[in-house]
């Protein structure tokens, strides 16, 4: 026979369904007043709304714009969604470039293609927007599959389940390590190589460095960097590459994280034996007294 839920459990699944409602209204409300949410999947605007940035845009127009401004709008070309800095503004409408780009960009932007302005962005939340739905839907399907497990195992395999989802998740999504090239420019006449530019993309600190070269660069999320490249100078091609970059105190922080799904499916199935065993143990889980449970029995 399965043991009864504790009661925080019902508590904390009606909190979850509120909240998510909650976050429903709020958005259909916000998008009925003209706004607009994205995530950025570029680097362009470098530190400013780093890779897996979450954004909110409000209604506005180009003569509300005003310079330095950061604005979200489709290409006139492609219609591609951007977000950039207004850098100008005259009759023809609004000029924008990216933080990190060396040029504005070819276009002018007028009532027809601006979104909105930008009206406030979290880090990462975005990668989270992401993946929520992913890990909803695994979770899920980890919970079914696991309904005709021995009850005795079945938190540990379901906590194994949601392991495998959560790594599978974080493999399709590569929110980690990322390194992305901005540009090259030649070096002093009488030096080799090239002078390279790079930006980390990932949220974890990392370490851009020149394949089987001497150069690299500590760099954090939307960090841009110079790499002095010479190591391809004589075939005309430079490769680099990115590599995890944790102070001592991070690495047993990410040990500690990984190894997490094996201590607690150890506890957990330590507690379901016990409880197999005594039904003391059970009945305390359970947040009830052995006379009590006597009693109701």
């Amino acid at each position: 026979m399965d043991k009864p839920h504790p009661p925080w459990t019902a508590a904390l699944l009606g909190a979850a369904v509120l909240g998510m409602l909650a976050l429903a209204v709020v958005g259909v409300g916000w998008h009925a007043q003209g706004g607009r949410w994205f995530t950025t999947t570029s680097p362009s605007m470098g530190e400013e709304l780093p890779v897996g940035t979450f954004l909110t845009t409000r209604a506005s127009t180009v003569a509300q714009t005003r310079v330095g401004e950061v604005v979200t709008f489709r290409s006139p070309g492609s219609g591609a969604v951007f977000t950039h800095r207004v850098v100008g503004k005259d009759a023809s409408g609004l000029e924008t470039r990216g933080d990190v780009n060396g040029v504005a960009d070819a276009w002018r932007i007028t009532d027809a293609e601006l979104v909105g302005a930008v009206a406030w962005h979290v880090p990462v939340l975005g990668w989270v927007v992401k993946a929520l739905p992913l890990l909803l839907v695994g979770t899920a399907v980890v919970w079914l599959v696991t309904c005709r497990v021995r009850p005795t195992r079945r938190r540990s395999w379901r906590l194994l389940g949601a392991s495998v989802v959560t790594g599978l998740v974080g493999w399709w999504l590569s929110p980690w390590v990322g390194l992305a090239r901005l540009g090259q420019t030649a070096v002093p006449e009488g030096e080799k190589g090239v002078l390279m530019e790079v930006i980390s993309t990932g949220l974890l600190p990392i370490r851009a460095h020149e394949v089987d070269g001497p150069a690299w660069a500590h760099l954090r999320n939307g960090q841009t960097g110079d790499l002095h490249l010479t190591t391809g100078a004589d075939r005309g091609a430079f490769d680099v590459g990115a590599a995890l970059d944790l102070p001592w105190w991070g690495w047993v922080v990410l040990v500690l994280l990984l190894l997490t799904p094996l201590w607690w499916s150890l506890v957990t199935d330590y507690r379901a034996n016990a409880a197999a065993t005594d039904p003391a143990v059970d009945d305390r889980s359970a947040g009830r007294s052995p006379q009590t449970a006597g009693a109701a029995s």
